[in-house]
């Protein structure tokens, strides 16, 4: 995954040395960083992530997420408006004049900027470029049942897009115990064994019994170990308690981009630096009012989440539009979903006694996109894959395929809105 996905608002590095790869028509400006967890080299995208032209070797450049899909490279000094106002602007100058070294744009038809880069530095530096950041951290992802398709879409978010280890029950090789007590020593295990806690805290994570021993198991190692991390993600309504608290650092992730924006704050969290939404209400207490939020106010509904055994998974067609009921139980009561056309989706493959659950996908074939989707499918098989199930479900909702067109259009328009 490359672009925006890769970069976190407030990492930072020491430059060491600027380079610069040519090709025909464009010149790509890479920064080689020391001290930034996440990378060694930083480079553009065109069109989502530049680098101020005034930054040189020896400065230290901090990475700016100023909008959903589009951020930049600027001195540490520049980091707040109105001084990043600037930098922006020296930016803006660099791209009209198009054929100085400070124009960090990047368009290689057919290929991901940073293939073409990757090769190209090989090329002149013989240095190998990092396939994807490679920050060294191990989590034990604490959730309840109810939010398991929550649970696992930072799971992979956290494995796929930073290469980081993270102990995910779903995702362990073999069988789970199927014994209380071996269960219980199994996990206690794994959070001993990690380096830290992620806890998905919902009324429902409340409410289990193994997320409460789980946080038992964390704050043991916490109260012992002080490089030891506990992060608590407030996804709904749901206070938490004083006891954790005590030893955690809370991410309040209302209103919080759901794309990218917890593995933005987790990563701040564990470097001990600033987060976007800290650096937010930093340019708030200067007198500049930024919108706080991505795309207006969707509060919590982005991490929405639900889960049960199928009943029954029903679908038809009426008025040339496909429509589908999903019956499922949960705690020994029957509950009902149901949905039509291409903007609530549900896995087609669902059949009676499947372990099912519902969230907000933000994966497809064409990548990320914003809002996201809303979609129940089977939740069991990590084997089974979100974006395949969208596909899937959208070429039996709209056969000529229009569906993709409109979603590129719904991303264009996502962008420009910010």
């Amino acid at each position: 995954m490359g672009g925006i996905i890769n970069y976190y608002h407030g990492e930072s590095g020491l430059v060491v040395d600027r380079q610069f790869v040519l090709n025909e028509e464009q010149r790509a400006h890479i920064l080689r960083l020391q001290g930034d967890p996440h990378r060694e080299f930083a480079f553009a995208y065109g069109g989502d992530v530049y680098i101020d032209p005034l930054l040189r070797k020896g400065d230290t450049a901090v990475f700016i997420r100023t909008e959903q899909y589009g951020g930049l490279w600027v001195r540490e000094q520049d980091s707040l408006y109105p001084e990043l106002q600037q930098a922006h602007d020296r930016v803006l100058t660099e791209i009209r004049k198009n054929s100085t070294p400070g124009l960090i744009a990047v368009r290689i038809q057919g290929f991901w900027a940073e293939q073409y880069i990757a090769e190209e530095t090989r090329k002149k530096t013989g240095s190998s470029f990092p396939e994807r950041p490679a920050t060294e951290a191990s989590f034990f992802l604490s959730f309840s049942s109810q939010s398991v398709l929550l649970a696992r879409q930072v799971f992979e978010d956290l494995k796929y897009d930073t290469k980081v280890e993270v102990w995910f029950d779903l995702d362990q090789a073999g069988e789970a115990p199927e014994h209380r007590r071996r269960i219980e020593r199994w996990l206690r295990e794994a959070v001993h064994a990690s380096r830290g806690f992620i806890l998905l805290w919902t009324k429902a994570a409340k409410e289990s019994s193994w997320v409460n021993k789980e946080i038992s198991w964390a704050s043991e190692k916490a109260s012992r170990d002080p490089d030891f991390h506990f992060i608590v993600l407030k996804l709904d309504d749901e206070p938490v308690p004083a006891g954790i608290l005590d030893t955690s650092h809370v991410i309040e992730c209302y209103d919080l981009w759901p794309v990218n924006g917890i593995n933005e704050e987790l990563f701040a969290a564990v470097t001990r630096r600033r987060g976007r939404t800290a650096w937010i209400e930093q340019n708030r207490r200067r007198g500049i009012e930024l919108l706080g939020k991505e795309d207006g106010s969707l509060g919590y509904e982005p991490f929405v989440s639900d889960s049960g055994i199928a009943i029954l998974l029903r679908h038809w067609e009426e008025h040339e539009e496909l429509r589908w009921q999903l019956d499922y139980e949960k705690y020994h009561r029957l509950h009902k979903a149901s949905g039509c056309g291409t903007e609530e989706a549900v896995d087609l493959g669902i059949r009676p006694g499947d372990e099912v659950g519902f969230f907000i996908c933000h994966r497809a074939a064409l990548g990320r996109f914003w809002p996201g989707v809303p979609m129940w499918m089977r939740s069991g098989d990590l084997g089974i894959k979100p974006e395949h199930v969208l596909g899937s479900y959208w070429q039996r909702s709209d056969p000529q395929g229009n569906t993709s067109a409109d979603l590129k259009t719904a991303m264009i328009r996502a962008r420009r809105r910010v």
